[in-house]
């Protein structure tokens, strides 16, 4: 009896096995393809949830000067603040290991430590000295 259900079951699991088989692209190519194309329809969700997790709020005013941030500013993930350009600079230069970011109302997008905006929100590099050590004298 033990041998029979052993039998019925190899038997259920190859024809599943063969109709999902027969449901996937027989290359290694198309298997490739469509691997791709899935694994970028989910990070296009994910990175859409991401962005409305840190969106710009309407009518946000920078938390350090109360100037209005207009379709842009900055978020410092570090500060937890909300700069327009000018403060983002004044601040900043002197914080190079802050996680900033600039965000409008269709990007997100990670700010390294050299880059900062003019008053156009033009990206400038002001190639930012780091001061690692502090000498004594």
């Amino acid at each position: 009896m033990h041998d029979s259900i052993q039998k019925e079951s190899i038997q259920f699991n190859f024809s599943e096995t063969s109709e999902k088989a027969g449901n996937m692209p027989k290359t290694w190519q198309e298997r490739e393809f469509q691997n791709r194309e899935s694994w970028t329809n989910v990070m296009e969700d994910v990175k859409t949830k991401y962005f409305d997790s840190l969106p710009l709020p309407q009518n946000k005013m920078c938390d350090r000067c109360q100037h209005g941030l207009i379709l842009q500013g900055i978020k410092c993930l570090t500060c937890c603040e909300f700069f327009c350009w000018s403060c983002d600079q004044l601040t900043h230069s002197r914080s190079p290991f802050h996680h900033r970011v600039y965000l409008n109302e269709n990007t997100m997008q990670s700010v390294p430590p050299q880059m900062f905006y003019d008053i156009n929100w033009c990206a400038v590099n002001i190639g930012a000295c780091i001061c690692l050590f502090n000498r004594l004298h």
